[in-house]
């Protein structure tokens, strides 16, 4: 079955000019582990590669071998953090439905609403009204709807998601903000939420406050100013409370859908095969095919995501791919699984692409280095 996805983030991208890099005759490999050597030394990837330790870029892979799932292999040419922005929806949605079913209710017609969620929230006056969990994760799966993140975020609490991550050996994975303009104090209270899961059988999530916000024992500062409400503020911008991930765990994660029985028991989601299934599915579909997201958003993110995905024509017909992207504050990163024919592997990359150093400015280097980069890395990994 052909997958196309012309929206979706890195991967499977378009090419990028090399003369947006300095230029570099060579690329030093004694410091690439084996699988990565032959790769770093193709044209198009080359100038990335010489650069990688500036543009923090890390790269996780799997291969999978006649449906077995192979070791994870890593590189990082930089231990500096990076902001896994909206990959991290993709726990959310599976603890959603973890928590669904933790309490019995049924996922695919529990009803919510948030008749409190704070202005700060992304679209905030949506939330309080009536929405199925159902049409909350297709939208922050299959557009990438920031608000419906939120919806999940309070739906769980930040406590509830600290705990579970904990459980699952996640010790490297905080998800602990909202998206939108909520500070850390904002995103340690969530609630109430309605809940109705049948005729006449409603309940309610209280509020919840208290949630002592992890900080990172070092402090994460990036760039040397930021935009806010169309004002430079010089200094770097202060990330100690955000959210943060490795991303081998989040690549984990990924995996856990396609290939829950070959983890260990404690890196599995507790959802059934059938949600499982449609959560998988979510990740390979087009927002054309969202049938509950506003066309606004089915526009906005077909053209946000043009140039990964299949967008390029470079990929054979026949390529499957299911993926997860992120962006923010000039990091770019995709999470994807890539299968043509009998080839098939997982592919995680995350980068920084901000030359000058600006935050929330708009200018990044997503589209001229960023997603020809992955697109083309995928293609490489997927015909090792």
């Amino acid at each position: 079955m052909i997958t196309r996805r012309a929206f979706a983030g890195g991967i499977t991208g378009t090419w990028f000019a090399a003369s947006e890099l300095r230029a570099s005759s060579s690329v030093v490999t004694s410091a690439l582990p084996k699988w990565l050597v032959q790769v770093a030394k193709r044209p198009q990837l080359a100038p990335v590669f010489a650069e990688a330790t500036a543009l923090r870029l890390r790269i996780s892979y799997a291969k999978v071998v006649g449906q077995q799932l192979q070791a994870m292999q890593h590189y990082a040419a930089s231990p500096d953090w990076f902001a896994p922005a909206s990959l991290v929806k993709l726990p959310l949605a599976a603890f959603a439905l973890e928590f669904a079913q933790e309490n019995g209710w049924d996922w695919r017609s529990l009803t919510l609403s948030f008749p409190k969620m704070p202005a700060c929230a992304a679209r905030a006056p949506e939330l309080r009204g009536k929405q199925t969990l159902r049409q909350i994760i297709e939208r922050v799966m299959v557009v990438s709807d920031d608000s419906a993140y939120s919806a999940l975020y309070d739906f769980l609490g930040p406590q509830w998601i600290a705990t579970r991550l904990q459980a699952m050996g996640y010790l490297d994975v905080h998800i602990q903000s909202r998206f939108g303009n909520c500070g850390p104090e904002q995103s340690s209270i969530t609630g109430p939420v309605l809940v109705q899961a049948g005729k006449g059988i409603a309940s309610t999530i209280p509020e919840r406050a208290g949630f002592k916000l992890w900080r990172s024992a070092s402090p994460i500062r990036v760039g040397k100013a930021w935009m806010l409400n169309g004002k430079r503020v010089d200094g770097a911008k202060d990330f100690s409370n955000s959210n943060t991930a490795s991303l081998d765990s989040l690549l984990t994660m990924m995996q856990a859908l396609k290939f829950a029985q070959q983890l260990p028991v404690q890196k599995r989601f507790r959802i059934d095969d059938d949600a499982r299934e449609w959560l998988w599915q979510l990740m390979a579909k087009h927002p054309a095919q969202c049938g509950v997201c506003l066309p606004a958003d089915q526009n906005q993110h077909a053209t946000a995501f043009r140039l990964v995905g299949v967008g390029d024509r470079q990929w054979p017909q026949g390529l499957a791919v299911h993926n997860k992207v992120g962006w923010s504050y000039g990091f770019l990163s995709d999470l994807s699984y890539l299968q043509l024919q009998e080839r098939a592997c997982f592919v995680g990359v995350a980068m920084y692409l901000n030359r000058d150093e600006i935050l929330n400015d708009g200018r990044y280097e997503y589209d001229s280095i960023g997603r020809p980069f992955m697109a083309e890395l995928g293609r490489a990994l997927l015909a090792q």
